[in-house]
């Protein structure tokens, strides 16, 4: 255990060495390197493979899997770092074989190799080649056949034989229609706007039918009749509000999509109305294609049960798709397929999202919530006050506890209250970046001098120990692996260690400085420290003491062919001395030993 007041069975620091051979130290394995990086804020996932998700100076991200660069990524502009600007804030979470990144919104599909947004824009000419319009209907399809225009407050005209079946009276945002068979005007609560596109390829919208959505900042445009209105093309904008998708399909040349909303702009049914009465088309020229979104605002992700569970930006919030379809969110029943939502915070900032014993877990700084149950009808949530993460990119599983950082420590949680476990070691806790791998949490912080190290904590043994110094920017595990992102002083570079991809980096230097130890208790004195170690061929090592605090001294140094088992040493006498031991090669300490004698006096 590495600390700030280290004990006879402490370390005082440690590099280079690892605890996998406990009760043994020994030196680390060595690490490999699978290339360099472009920016150190690279963020890694895996699915199947790896996923790195790299940032540019020049502009929007790159996403590279198993290797190799995923070009539609970067050319469809899905993600953009620079408006994060926190590598901890990025998440990701996957289920089958789509993995879904936050906050961007964006999806992966790792056997088709397709990617796209979950909320989708499109500029004419642009985002898609070709044209766009659009035509506003009825909720059953059918079009208007005349146009009324009111006053807001104003009735539309009295029934009569002469108002044509399905003409369309407009004052404000009240939309009326007229049913010639019952011979009465009627409300509209729904209309439906077909945005159609030209041309035989995909919807070059992200939409799923029956998906809530978001059509803000449509631009169109229409030519006026001469009679009565000006006759000039004319360039508005309208924000429509939520809608509900609807069919989509492709018609000859066209492929649409139907949204159904509010008739909250009446403008367009006017527009497009007024165009139909001078060109017999009923269409309006889309000039560009606001957001259609239908994504929540996700901060975090984690997948649980075969579905996407997030939690909001707001702080308020937290959702769940459909059972199976990350791209279906606002599917709400009581169906065990169905989406779910709850509101579950007070506006205060999430600091993160895992999944830990197959339940959804979202972290405030002072709380944590965990999400319960099979289905929508039983989802329910229990809030836990405790220390929460402080920084979200900490939070690991290991064996059967989650281990996260807080804000003055690291942190163990099995349900109830979290304990903190890392007072032997401290310092402070910054910058941190969490992983679980083969039974053991390692966690990666910034130190005061700029630099980092790295910690690993053995919860079958209760121990800590610091392997080597280096940044970590963010990890990712698969089955046999621990991939992570290392900032370098002149940049950075994608590393793995227990795998064997790459080329094998040179192993640095190791030491190891003890705790104090000083006579034993009671009228004991201690005679000699005895050391049990092993070096490999080719390795050295050299024995360092410090009498009560003073100056390194080296007293004796070995390699492979001098070292004998066991080193015996005699300290002077002192109050407290401790021992250094420092080397290159490959190094296993078994143990160290203090001998005291019984103290005898005579007379």
């Amino acid at each position: 255990n590495p600390g700030p007041s280290p004990g006879a069975g402490d370390c005082a620091g440690m590099a280079g060495l690892t605890g996998d051979c406990y009760p043994a130290l020994t030196s680390s394995k060595p690490r490999r390197t699978l290339g360099a990086l472009s920016s150190p804020d690279c963020f890694l996932y895996w699915c199947r493979g790896l996923i790195r998700l790299e940032p540019q100076s020049e502009g929007y991200d790159r996403l590279y899997y198993r290797g190799t660069e995923v070009a539609a990524w970067r050319s469809k502009g899905l993600s953009l770092f620079s408006d994060v600007g926190d590598l901890s804030k990025v998440s990701a979470a996957s289920i089958g074989e789509y993995v879904i990144f936050a906050p961007y919104r964006a999806w992966f599909n790792t056997l088709t190799l397709e990617c796209g947004s979950m909320t989708a824009g499109l500029t004419v000419g642009e985002g898609y080649p070709g044209s766009a319009y659009l035509i506003v209907l009825y909720e059953d399809l059918a079009a208007p056949t005349f146009l009324y225009e009111g006053t807001e407050g104003s009735d539309p005209p009295s029934p009569s034989a002469q108002i044509l079946d399905g003409a369309a009276f407009v004052a404000g945002s009240r939309v009326c229609r007229y049913y010639g068979a019952a011979g009465e005007w009627r409300d509209q609560t729904a209309l439906v706007y077909r945005v159609c596109f030209s041309g035989t390829g995909p919807l070059p919208v992200a939409v799923t039918e029956g998906n809530e959505a978001t059509l803000s900042g449509l631009t169109y445009t229409y030519v006026g009749p001469a009679d009565g209105y000006d006759a000039e093309s004319r360039v508005s904008t309208a924000v429509v509000g939520k809608v509900k998708v609807g069919k989509t399909g492709t018609s000859g040349s066209v492929t649409y999509v139907d949204l159904t909303g509010l008739p909250v702009e009446a403008d367009l049914l006017l527009s497009m109305l007024r165009r139909y009465i001078s060109e017999s088309r009923m269409d309006v020229g889309v000039v560009t294609f606001g957001i259609l979104g239908e994504c929540p605002d996700l901060a975090y992700v984690c997948a649980s049960d075969n579905r996407i569970w997030g939690c909001d930006h707001a702080g308020r919030e937290i959702y769940a798709c459909a059972l199976g379809d990350p791209r279906s969110w606002y599917s709400y029943g009581t169906g065990a397929g169905s989406s779910w939502a709850a509101t579950v915070g007070d506006g205060s900032e999430w600091t993160g999202a895992v999944t830990y014993r197959g339940r959804p877990c979202f972290f405030k700084r002072d709380r944590l919530i965990a999400v319960s149950g099979s289905r929508p009808a039983n989802f329910g949530y229990t809030v836990y006050s405790m220390q929460g993460a402080a920084s979200a990119s900490s939070p690991a599983v290991v064996g059967d506890r989650l281990y996260f950082v807080g804000e003055d420590g690291v942190y163990v949680w099995s349900g109830g209250l979290a304990e903190r476990i890392s007072d032997k070691v401290g310092g402070e806790w910054r910058g941190t970046v969490g992983a679980g791998f083969r039974g053991k949490y390692y966690v990666c912080r910034l130190t005061d001098d700029g630099g980092g190290e790295l910690l690993i904590y053995d919860p079958r043994h209760r121990f800590w120990h610091r392997e080597e110094d280096g940044i970590w920017r963010s990890a990712a595990i698969s089955p046999s692996t621990l991939y992570y992102s290392a900032a370098l002083p002149d940049g950075a570079e994608l590393r793995s260690f227990a795998g064997t991809e790459g080329t094998e980096l040179p192993q640095s230097g190791w030491s190891l400085e003890t705790g104090d130890l000083m006579r034993g208790a009671g009228k004991r004195y201690l005679d000699t420290v005895e050391l049990t170690m092993s070096l490999d061929e080719g390795a050295r090592c050299s024995l360092s003491v410090s009498y009560d605090g003073g100056d390194w001294q080296e007293v004796r140094s070995y390699d492979r062919a001098c070292c004998s088992l066991p080193v015996r040493f005699a300290p002077h006498r002192c109050g407290s001395f401790r021992l250094k031991l420092a080397g290159t090669g490959g190094f296993t300490l078994y143990s160290l030993t203090r001998v005291t004698e019984e103290e005898v006096r005579y007379g």
